[in-house]
């Protein structure tokens, strides 16, 4: 072989391993820590909370509010149209503060069903039992406010993430009432950074930073109004990796604590140049043969 051939394939050599000691192979892996499908009862994770609410007394027990689980799907159970009469809900011990929330919200159809709700996915600090609690205390953490309709506190038909302790972080508006079910996943970086995604797509709907809170103690939801169903909850940590192969994890129905890997996306952009690059080497070489 020729020096001039020589030196024509050792520029695609160069070019592919700087690709590589510039660009290392990582991809996102998240560590399931907890999940509930509402299938297989007992629940013996969460505390249910079934309250009334008054300026005066503050939360109170009220069966009138018990939330029940109806083919597999938490329902909460918020009977008033009014912002702060019921609080329908449950809370869990969660320590993930640093990772992916996501569930299933699900909403019947026409104004009877409409529904405010709060999933706080991170808190420091939250009760299981609110008795006799203001609903101006101290409390703390993120949360998004779910509003499927015109009933609730903010603009209608909305998501907005929010710090507990005061702060919006980002919102979007939806041009009509919220129905159906709908996939909805939180994640939040190390650099506070959250992407808050809607029914699986890939662009998410709010963007925003926030590195107040850095630890986490619960997770909570519940509805100050109607009766939207939440279900197939999965929380996980989010870390990085250097493997560059998918691979799918298959879980039971059970609910559990015990930490089970996946991998999530594609190949990174830069596996896919290198790839390229091999297929022009490859390419090049036989012409020059040729």
């Amino acid at each position: 072989m020729s020096n001039k051939v020589l030196t024509n394939l050792r520029l695609p050599f160069v070019l592919i391993l700087g690709i590589m000691v510039l660009f290392p192979l990582t991809q996102v892996s998240a560590e399931v820590v907890w999940e509930e499908d509402w299938e297989k009862p007992p629940f013996d994770e969460w505390i249910i909370q079934a309250y009334s609410y008054s300026g005066d007394t503050g939360f109170q027990p009220d069966a009138a509010a018990n939330p029940p689980v109806v083919a597999g799907v938490f329902e909460t159970n918020a009977p008033s149209d009014i912002f702060g009469d019921y609080w329908s809900g449950a809370v869990r011990n969660s320590s993930v503060a640093y990772g992916s929330w996501s569930f299933d919200w699900i909403v019947g159809s026409g104004s009877v069903h409409e529904s405010y709700v709060n999933v706080f996915f991170i808190l420091p600090e939250y009760q299981n039992n609110l008795t006799g609690r203001d609903m101006s205390g101290n409390y703390s953490g993120y949360m998004l406010n779910l509003q499927s309709g015109v009933k609730g506190p903010h603009p209608h038909n909305s998501i907005y993430l929010s710090r507990f302790d005061g702060g919006i972080i980002g919102m979007t508006a939806f041009d009509s009432a919220i129905e159906g079910s709908h996939h909805i996943e939180v994640t939040r970086f190390e650099d506070g950074e959250f992407n808050v995604y809607f029914d699986h797509n890939s662009t998410p709907i709010i963007t925003g930073i926030d590195t107040t809170h850095t630890n986490s103690t619960k997770f909570a939801f519940g509805a100050w109004i109607g009766d939207s169903g939440i279900d197939n909850i999965v929380v996980a940590d989010l870390t990085e990796t250097t493997t560059t192969t998918t691979s799918t994890t298959t879980t039971d129905d059970t609910t559990t604590d015990s930490p089970t890997t996946t991998e999530t996306g594609s190949p990174s952009f830069e596996f896919q140049v290198i790839v390229l690059g091999v297929a022009f080497l490859f390419i090049f070489s036989r012409k020059r043969r040729l």
